[in-house]
C-alpha cells in the first residue's frame, strides 16, 4: 500500500490508508515518516478539528435512520451490533473527541444523528468488536507529530464535512440492509488491503457508502492537485485513503511523474507498537 513517486529523480512517497483497521503500522510508518520533511495527510486530524466534525453529524431535523429499515433489519442490527446500555456515541476511531455519551439503546445512541453519523457509529461499534482498534490515518498523524514533521492537511475540515453530508441517505440504508453481509466485507477488505490489491479493495462499492465517484473520483483531482507541488519538490509523503490511490496514480503519470508500489506495509505488527 506504499508506492514510490518520482518526478526529475526527486522522490516522494504516496500511501493508502484505511480509515477503520485491524492492525497497526507503527514500525513501517515510522522508518518512512521519518526520512521525509513534509507528511501530507487528507484533512487536519486535529481534535479541534474532529470535534467539529462530531458536531456536524447531529441534527434537530430529519428522521431516525430506523425509519427508513425493516423492524429485522432493525432486530439484525442489534444482535450483531449489540444493544446495550454501553453503547457509546463514537463515530470514528479518529475521533478522540471526548463526546462518549451513554446511550440506553442503539436506538436512542443514533437518535438525533445524520444517516452518515449514524452507519459510522455503527461500521466503529460492529468493527470494534472485530478487534479493529486502529488507523492508519491517525497512526500516521501521531508518528509525524512525535517526530516533530510538519504535517499538511490536503482538505479544509469544512470540505471534508460537505462530502460526508453529500453521502446520500439511500447508499446509507442500503448498506446497512446488508448487515449480515458485513464480517465478510470487513473480512475481504483486510485481505485486500494487506495484500496491496487495488482492485478487489474497491470492486464492490455498493457495500460501502463512501465508495462511490463523488467521494473518490472527484476527490483524486482535488487531491491530487494540491498534493502536486510537494511530490514535485520530492521529499514528502502523503496519505490519502486507499480508494484514492489508482485514481492519483494515474494523474500523477499524466503529469510526468513516475509512480511505483515498491512495498506492502508491513502489518500484523503487535498492538503495542
Amino acid at each position: 500500500m506504499i508506492w514510490e513517486v518520482t518526478k526529475k529523480d526527486r522522490r516522494s512517497f504516496l500511501v493508502g490508508t484505511a480509515h477503520f483497521f485491524s492492525h497497526s503500522f507503527r514500525s513501517s510508518l515510522s522508518r518512512y515518516i521519518g526520512g521525509v520533511r513534509h507528511v501530507l495527510v487528507e484533512g487536519p486530524l486535529d481534535r479541534k478539528s474532529m470535534d467539529r466534525v462530531v458536531a456536524s453529524g447531529f441534527t434537530a431535523e430529519g428522521p431516525h435512520i430506523f425509519d427508513s429499515l425493516d423492524s429485522k433489519v432493525i432486530a439484525r442490527v442489534g444482535e450483531i451490533v449489540g444493544d446495550s446500555n454501553s453503547f457509546r456515541k463514537i463515530p470514528f476511531i479518529i475521533m478522540r473527541s471526548g463526546r462518549v455519551e451513554g446511550a440506553e439503546s442503539i436506538d436512542d445512541a443514533l437518535r438525533g444523528m445524520k444517516p452518515w453519523m449514524a452507519f459510522f457509529t455503527l461500521w466503529h461499534r460492529f468493527t470494534g468488536k472485530l478487534g479493529w482498534t486502529h488507523s492508519v490515518d491517525m497512526e500516521a498523524y501521531t508518528i509525524a507529530g512525535e517526530m516533530g514533521k510538519a504535517v499538511i492537511p490536503l482538505e479544509t475540515i469544512e470540505e471534508q464535512i460537505a462530502v460526508l453530508d453529500g453521502i446520500p441517505r439511500e447508499r446509507v440504508v442500503e448498506c446497512i440492509n446488508r448487515i449480515d453481509e458485513w464480517e465478510t466485507y470487513a473480512r475481504d477488505y483486510s485481505h485486500h488491503y494487506l495484500a496491496g490489491d487495488l482492485d478487489n479493495l474497491t470492486s464492490v462499492p455498493g457495500r460501502f457508502p463512501t465508495l462511490r465517484y463523488a467521494v473518490t473520483g472527484e476527490r483524486d483531482r482535488i487531491l491530487c492537485e494540491r498534493m502536486r507541488q510537494y511530490l514535485e519538490g520530492g521529499d514528502a509523503i502523503a496519505f490519502v485513503g486507499a480508494p484514492h490511490i489508482s485514481g492519483i496514480n494515474e494523474l500523477l503519470r499524466r503529469d510526468g511523474f513516475r509512480s511505483t508500489s515498491v512495498v506492502q506495509l508491513q502489518g500484523r505488527e503487535p498492538d503495542e507498537d
